[in-house]
């Protein structure tokens, strides 16, 4: 998860750059700045989730012979529902960069999803080449 909100950051920060450079051509970013500060307070808490989970152990009480398949059933259920909290933060974060990439995307009126071709380089389909 950490490499997760890694990359998150650097997709953040790449926005921002970008926003930038729109509002240095006179473009109104202000629908781009309040995502990425969203963005930026999402990501901040999935990273703060994901260090106090690494920081925790997990710990197993088995009462007794008879019970060690309940008792670890029942540790493994704390974990499982623990990481899943921090997994809907990364999800949170996730989806808040994906809004900052949508309003970048309104603003400087070009799709970030798909990229362009590169520049005089045809698909084999247009250039005449066999399959």
């Amino acid at each position: 998860m950490t490499k997760m909100l890694e990359k998150l950051s650097t997709i953040l920060t790449n926005v921002s750059n970008r926003s930038a450079t729109a509002a240095a051509f006179g473009k109104n970013t202000t629908s781009v700045d309040s995502a990425v500060t969203t963005a930026q307070g999402a990501i901040a808490d999935a990273q703060t989730a994901v260090a106090a989970q690494a920081g925790t152990t997990c710990t197993i009480t088995i009462a007794s012979d008879a019970t060690v398949k309940n008792d670890v059933g029942v540790g493994i259920g704390k974990l499982h529902t623990a990481l899943n909290a921090i997994y809907q933060k990364v999800v949170i974060a996730r989806k808040a960069v994906s809004n900052a990439i949508h309003a970048l995307s309104q603003v400087t009126g070009e799709s970030l999803t798909t990229p362009s071709p590169q520049a005089g380089v045809k698909p084999a389909s247009e250039s005449g080449g066999q399959k």
